[in-house]
Order: structure tokens, then C-alpha cells, then sequence
């Protein structure tokens, strides 16, 4: 079998790997080309200040990946040698294999072929001798300068190891409730207030011994010049965790989803599976790799009172990451050139944190959730099954396309519905563009606890401009809770008074303004896909395009707009899962009975046609990058074909899996050109084709065009 050799090769990577001195080379290039891609990446230059201002005799206080000064040495394949000698040992070493073989038959391979591995009995690297977070090295106030726009406070505390409380998940009871967007919440206050427009918790539990407890929170303008109100603020909500008795309901409910989720979870994709699993197997018993990071199986609420009395000042950094920031930075790091200061935490702010002044009567934990389900049952099987979807409800407004599950036999339902609008000249000019992402952004922040609720009970909600001529809204979830849930979402967008909402659309005109422009600042092969259906697509407004816009329209205008849209619209609905015909057609006619509206014909709706490249023509587009420093270039040829066939969208699916790899061994491995190759098809409103991207920071454009016409 194809798989006995490839487990016999991928054993000798670690009994006997060559590490020549060509390949070598070439992996130190890839790696200083990584960090050339990264350096302008606020993520990486975040997260590396985290970790290289830790406790610098810790194991854990180094930075994180490499580049040819750190690499490029006389002595590095020595050195890589003498690392795989010394820690390659099978007790630090596990192995996750997915096939369609016999547990027998994996079990006789793995045996033959990785028995090899020595166990040579090497300790557990300890990443809590001493540990990475105490004095100094904690109770700090960082201020970062930011590549992007961005508006963000983090605050951060840390806790010892949290693997062995896999069973009770203790912790998440306070990424609950400080992470809550629904009523009473901390987040809401935020907003009551103009502070923030978005929060998020994140329990980071990066190595055996220590973990963090991240609060990130996105800042209004407002919110940034008053960054100590916020503080002050989420430590009201921390008072609250750590002087009252444990919400019960609030952890029975996580532990509820818990189950229900991990029991109906989607199937993943192999190689993300395989993945999570060889990572787990250092962390949790190995029968319980798949179910142990997702299920609550107990309740332990004197651990979890225990854990909140550690959300204290003298637990905890703060970090502000802004532009401008720069106006206090008075150091720069080495690799990233990231500019920042760090001081301790000043003691009039520590007292806010010890004695928040705010309104108790809106401190409160969340209310109990109605949308948890009360049960989970399959439909009966009917009696014809169909292996498509098929239309089944036509109306003047639109079509309904239905197909009950027979497969994966959960109780999940997936609707899709797409809204085909010709009000406020949608799908046509920029002015119709930006006004729906507008919409969007007002409209889920206006609805945002009723949704978060939802979302809390596996109930998800999104909209979003597809660029094609319609606005899509899709929703997935536990099928016994959609239709209701579907029928109040259509009844708020008709019956919500656009005109009462000018705080909201001035936070998210603001937020949109900050989004477009740091779209255009993003690393270059992000950039590839809107650059390139701006030149593709007859209707596709630029980003400059859309932030002229945006500066001129006034919130009067925005509410008056709001009255005009979807009025007149065709739509077409999906319903796939746990719902019988009858029920797709009860939910379908109650949803467009609250949006109520016109129907317009297809002849009506606009289309925003592909140009076509005529035969043998080739075009070049060259665009400078934003930031004048930018180091990167990125490279994009793309090839038409023409419309879709299934014949010509098989044979393109299958090119590029022979080519996928061809490509990153050619221009990457070979040629060098830098660490983001790949080969991929695109469709584009079924117009098909591929494309050959490469970033580089060491060739030009002129020069990689060469080598992909040569290849």
C-alpha cells in the first residue's frame, strides 16, 4: 500500500534523518523568508512581546522562530544534529495515524517501522523552574505601536497548569462571563458607555505547567482615551466572580452544550484530525483524546471559586496596542522592530482595579438561556429519499430548494437564503455596496444579545455581501430552535427603527473605516484576492472607493436609506438537515411573511459579470504596497478557461492536485523564491480558471513572472 511506504519514510525523518547541507541552506532561507512574511504581522509581533518578556531564566523566554542571522551559521547542521540526538527520544514522541486499514494492520506497521526510535529517557522540559510569570515580570503596562489601525486592550492573567482539571473545566465559567454579550453583560456596559465594540476571552493554555487568561477588547476612540474606565469597569464584573457564590446555571448550561456539541459535531477534515489528536496525546489520556478538550463531564464549583480569587492586580499585565501608541514607545524589539514601552502598573489605576466606582444594579450574571435545547430527536425517515436537493415551493418572492438528511443523521438543520435587492441601487454602484456592509454591521450589533444568546445554544447567525448581486444570510444549528429563531430575525429587520441607532452606526462606520483601510495594509498575498476581483469583476468597488464613500455618508442619510431597503427582493432558500418538507415550507412562508416586501422578477436583478481575458492576451497589473517599507512582493498569474462545465471544472480540480505540489517544489524548494507558493483553481461566478501566487522577499515581480512562465 501507498501508506506502508510513506509511514517506513516518515519513520526515518526521526531514526536517522539526513539534514544534508543542501537542504539545509534552503530550510534556513525558508524560515528567514517566513519571518520576512510575518515581520509586519501585529499578531506576531504581539505575541512574541508576550513571550520574550517573560521570566528571562525560564525555558519558556525565547523568541520563537528564526532568521539567517540567527541561522546562519558554520555550525547549524551540527547543531541540528546534535538536537535530534539528544532530545529525539520515543518518551517525549507521540503518533496519530488515520486510514481505512485494520487497527491490526496500523498497529504490526507502527510497530515495525518506529520501533527504531530509542527511548533514551529524557526529561520533560519544566517551564515552571522558575516560572515564566513573577516579579518583575508581571503587573506590567504595556504600550504598543501597531502596524493596522487598531484599537485594542488586552488584559491578561496567569494560572498554573489547567490539564489535569480536563474532566471539570473550571475556568470556563469566567470566559463565560466575561466573554457574555447577552444581557447584564460586561460587554454591554462597555457599550452603555461607548467604550468598545467587540470583546473576546481566550484561555491560552501553551505549555505543561503555566496558561494565561487573555480579555481582548476592542476600543472605540472613546474607549482608548479612557482605557482606565474600561479597566475599572471589567473589575467590577471580576468583583462580582470573586465575592459571590458560583453561578451555577451558568456552568450546567456550558456543561449541557458541551455534550451536545462534542455528540454532534461535525466530521472534521483528516488532517486536521490527525493533528489535534498526535497534540493531544501529550495532554490527556489517550482514550479521552477526542472528547476531553470539548466536554464538561462534572461540576467542581469550589475549583472554580478557587480559580476566580486569581483575577487580581497583582496576577495580571495590561497591554494597549495602538498607533498611537508610538508617542510613548521608548524601545524597540529586536526582530520585529516593533516599537513599545513597559512599566509597572501605576498605583492610583491598581486602586480603580480594587474599588471600581460603576452602576452595581447593571453588574449581574447573565440571565438563564431559552434557547438551550430542551431535547434533541431525529425526524422519521421518509419514506422516498432524495440523493439532491430539490425545488419543491416556488413563490412570486422566490424558490425553495429542500433536501432532509439521511446521512450524517444529526439534529442539525443548515438554511441558507439568498436575497436578491435592487433597492438603493445594490449590486451596481459603490454607494449600494458600502451601504449594505453598513446595514450588516448596524443591524447585528443592534440585535447582538438577543443573537448571542443563540449562539451560546449552537444557533448560528451570519450575514454577509456576497459580491455577487446578493446579500446571504445563513443559519445553522440544533433544528429544533431555527424556525423560531429564523421567523424573530426576519421580524427585527423589518420592524427595527434605523433612526434610534445613531450611536451604533457611528461606532460601526468607524469600525468599517478602520477595517477597509487596514485591508490595504494587510501582508501582499492577503491582499491578491480583493486586488484581483477589483480588476476581474464589472461591479467591484476598491477599497479607496468605498472609504470615499463612507467619510460623506452622514447617519441621516444612512437611516433614510434603511427605509428603502428590501422592498423589493427575490429570494432563494436552502434547507438542508433535520427538517421535513413541510416544516422547510412553514419556516420559509413565515420569515417572508415578517420581511414582507415586493417581488421583483429575475430579469430585474443585476448581475456583476467576470471581464473576459480575449485568447492569447496577457495583461499585467502592478500595484505598490501601502506601507513603504513593505519588504515583501507578491506575484499572481491567473489563467481563464472560460464558463463552467462539470467536465472542465473536474479536470481543473485535478490539475491542481498534480500541480499543487510540483509548483511548491519548483518555485519554493528548488528556486527559492520565498514561503508562500501555491497553485490553486478559482471560480468565479462559474467562470473557471487557476492561478500561480508567490510572495517573495528576495526576487522582484519581473523576475518571479519569469520563473512561472518558465514553469
Amino acid at each position: 500500500s501507498a501508506l506502508e511506504e510513506a509511514l517506513d519514510r516518515f519513520a526515518q525523518f526521526f531514526i536517522s534523518p539526513l539534514m544534508s547541507e543542501g537542504s539545509t541552506s534552503k530550510e534556513v532561507n525558508n524560515i528567514d523568508s517566513e519571518h520576512s512574511k510575518n515581520k509586519k504581522s501585529d499578531m506576531w509581533r504581539y505575541y512574541d512581546l508576550l513571550q520574550t518578556h517573560t521570566n528571562p531564566l525560564s525555558l519558556y523566554c525565547h523568541w520563537g522562530t528564526g532568521n539567517l542571522e540567527t541561522l546562519s551559521y558554520p555550525d547549524v547542521r551540527k547543531d541540528l544534529l546534535d538536537y535530534h540526538s539528544k532530545y529525539y527520544s520515543a518518551n517525549l514522541m507521540s503518533l496519530a495515524i488515520y486510514s481505512e486499514q485494520s487497527l491490526e494492520q496500523l498497529e504490526k506497521w507502527v510497530k515495525g517501522m518506529f520501533s527504531e526510535i530509542p527511548n533514551k529517557e529524557v526529561p520533560e522540559p519544566d517551564y515552571t523552574s522558575p516560572c515564566p510569570y513573577e516579579a518583575p515580570c508581571i503587573q506590567r503596562l504595556f504600550k504598543v505601536a501597531t502596524i493596522k489601525d487598531k484599537r485594542t486592550l488586552d488584559m491578561i492573567w496567569y494560572f498554573p497548569d489547567l490539564f489535569p482539571l480536563y474532566e471539570s473545566k473550571p475556568y470556563e465559567y469566567f470566559l463565560e462571563i466575561l466573554g457574555h454579550e447577552g444581557p447584564n453583560s460586561l460587554f454591554s456596559y462597555l457599550k452603555e458607555e461607548e467604550l468598545a465594540v467587540e470583546i473576546m476571552t481566550e484561555m491560552e493554555k501553551l505549555r505543561k505547567g503555566f496558561a494565561y487568561f487573555q480579555l481582548e477588547i476592542e476600543l472605540t476612540k472613546k474607549g482608548l482615551e479612557n482605557y482606565e474606565r474600561v479597566v475599572e469597569i471589567v473589575y467590577a464584573y471580576v468583583k462580582m466572580l470573586r465575592e459571590k457564590e458560583v453561578c451555577k446555571y451558568v456552568m450546567e448550561e456550558r456543561m449541557t452544550m458541551s455534550k451536545h456539541k462534542f455528540e454532534y459535531k461535525n466530521k472534521e477534515r483528516y488532517d486536521d484530525f490527525v493533528f489535534k489528536m498526535v497534540e493531544r496525546l501529550n495532554n490527556y489520556p489517550p482514550h479521552l483524546v477526542e472528547r476531553a478538550p470539548h466536554v464538561i463531564e462534572k461540576l467542581d464549583l469550589e475549583k472554580t471559586k478557587e480559580l476566580t480569587q486569581r483575577l487580581i492586580p497583582q496576577n495580571m499585565d495590561i497591554v494597549l496596542r495602538s498607533r498611537s501608541m508610538e508617542e510613548f514607545a521608548d524601545t524597540t524589539e529586536k526582530y520585529y522592530g516593533t516599537r513599545f514601552s513597559v512599566a509597572p502598573i501605576q498605583q492610583a489605576l491598581i486602586e480603580k482595579m480594587e474599588n471600581p466606582k460603576v452602576d452595581s444594579s447593571k453588574v449581574d450574571f447573565p440571565p438563564v438561556n431559552e434557547f438551550i435545547p430542551k431535547s434533541i430527536s431525529l425526524l422519521d425517515q421518509p419514506k422516498e429519499l432524495k440523493k439532491n436537493p430539490t425545488l419543491i415551493k416556488t413563490w412570486k418572492k422566490g424558490e425553495l430548494w429542500h433536501k432532509q438528511d439521511e446521512t450524517f443523521k444529526t439534529s442539525k438543520a443548515s438554511i441558507r437564503a439568498a436575497f436578491y435587492c435592487i433597492d438603493n441601487n445594490y449590486g451596481t454602484t459603490v454607494n449600494g455596496a458600502v451601504f449594505t456592509e453598513l446595514f450588516i454591521r448596524v443591524f447585528e450589533e443592534y440585535i447582538a444579545e438577543y443573537n448571542y444568546m443563540a449562539d451560546l445554544a449552537n444557533i448560528e447567525l451570519q450575514f454577509e455581501e456576497s459580491g455577487k448581486g446578493y446579500l446571504q444570510m445563513k443559519l445553522n444549528g440544533f433544528s429544533e430552535s431555527l424556525h423560531i429563531f429564523l421567523a424573530s430575525i426576519c421580524k427585527k429587520i423589518k420592524e427595527c427603527d434605523f433612526s434610534k441607532l445613531k450611536p451604533i452606526f457611528e461606532r460601526q462606520k468607524d469600525d468599517l473605516d478602520m477595517t477597509l483601510g487596514n485591508d490595504m495594509l494587510s501582508e501582499p498575498y492577503k491582499q491578491t484576492s480583493r486586488i484581483f476581483k477589483n480588476l476581474l469583476y464589472q461591479n467591484n468597488p476598491t477599497n479607496e472607493e468605498k472609504l470615499d464613500f463612507l467619510e460623506e455618508l452622514t447617519f441621516e442619510e444612512f437611516a433614510d436609506l434603511t427605509k428603502k431597503w428590501l422592498r423589493n427582493y427575490r429570494v432563494t432558500w436552502l434547507v438542508v438537515g433535520n427538517l421535513n418538507e413541510e416544516q422547510a415550507i412553514n419556516l420559509c412562508n413565515e420569515a417572508m411573511d415578517n420581511l414582507k416586501g415586493e417581488a421583483i422578477s429575475k430579469s430585474a436583478i443585476p448581475q456583476n459579470r467576470v471581464i473576459e481575458i480575449p485568447d492569447k492576451t496577457s495583461i499585467v497589473y502592478y500595484t505598490e504596497a501601502k506601507e513603504e517599507d513593505e519588504e515583501n512582493t507578491l506575484a499572481l498569474s491567473y489563467f481563464q478557461y472560460g464558463a463552467k462545465t462539470l467536465e472542465t471544472e473536474a479536470m481543473i480540480k485535478f490539475l491542481c492536485q498534480v500541480m499543487d505540489e510540483a509548483t511548491f517544489n519548483t518555485l519554493r524548494t528548488n528556486d527559492q523564491l520565498g514561503y508562500i507558493v501555491y497553485f490553486s483553481d478559482r471560480k468565479e461566478n462559474d467562470i473557471l480558471g487557476v492561478s500561480i501566487s508567490v510572495q517573495s522577499s528576495v526576487k522582484s515581480a519581473e523576475f518571479i513572472f519569469g520563473r512561472i512562465d518558465a514553469f
